[in-house]
């Protein structure tokens, strides 16, 4: 069992409706210590967390003891903010959880302006006209990508997929066709493009031409963002003890 909360401040807490405060540890307690050390590259090492490492583990393997974990969120604000970072699958796994749906984004045909801003509204009713016959429902529009989000869910099956070329059209309104670019399940959607410097960079989403430009897919975001809290600093192991020795007396301290 961990020993970090062991010398947090005692104070009354009400819980919920009671009437009567009870003595609880205060566990927004909080000293400065490692706020002054923390830009010191005489105290800290940079690394990258291993797939899977868990905060116990690199504890241990850093400095035999699975104690000084808690030191990994206060010298990264990332991590403290965002949470520890993910293994690999589980980022695949929480990219399909937070992206269940399909997006179909669309291509002016020959003759069309293929603007979509005034139709494919969310909640219209869309249908595959010339193939598939499928039906869902738009729940959200990503109009610089020209991309609607179908409900797969809702009378939309998501192991079918609407041909490249197919026109579709919203409320079974002749007045409000367009073409399919392409329909792809949600987290393997393009979130946006970026150029060679790795700029994000906008595209007509009328033309879908995207020549010398780098797909970003939602998914791809997510592992973006879970390799960057991966980059880590942590303490030297003969810095550690003593930064764990001084936050423990301040917090006794008050």
């Amino acid at each position: 069992m961990s020993n970090f909360f062991q010398n947090f401040p005692i104070v009354p807490y009400l819980f919920g409706e009671e009437r009567s405060p009870v003595p609880f540890q205060n566990i927004s307690a909080y000293n400065h210590i490692i706020d002054q050390v923390r830009d010191d590259v005489a105290f800290y090492v940079d690394m990258f967390i291993e797939d899977g490492d868990r905060p116990d583990v690199l504890s241990y393997k850093l400095y035999g003891t699975t104690e000084y974990y808690w030191t990994f969120f206060f010298l990264n604000d990332d991590i403290r903010e965002s949470g520890w970072p993910l293994s690999n699958l589980e980022v695949f796994a929480r990219a399909k959880q937070h992206y269940p749906h399909r997006v179909i984004t669309t291509k002016a045909a020959l003759g069309q302006d293929g603007d979509i801003s005034n139709i494919f509204l969310v909640g219209n009713r869309v249908r595959g006209v010339t193939n598939s016959q499928i039906t869902g429902t738009v729940i959200r529009r990503n109009l610089d990508m020209g991309q609607i989000v179908i409900n797969t869910v809702d009378n939309y099956r998501s192991e079918v997929i609407h041909g490249t070329g197919e026109l579709i059209e919203a409320n079974e309104s002749t007045a409000a066709r367009t073409y399919v670019f392409s329909d792809i399940q949600q987290y393997l959607a393009v979130h946006h493009y970026e150029n060679s410097s790795g700029v994000q960079v906008d595209i007509d989403p009328r033309t879908q031409v995207t020549t010398g430009l780098r797909p970003v897919t939602y998914l791809d975001r997510m592992q973006q963002k879970n390799d960057q809290l991966k980059q880590m600093k942590v303490f030297k192991p003969d810095i550690v003890t003593q930064i764990n020795a001084e936050w423990q007396k301040l917090l006794l301290q008050g």
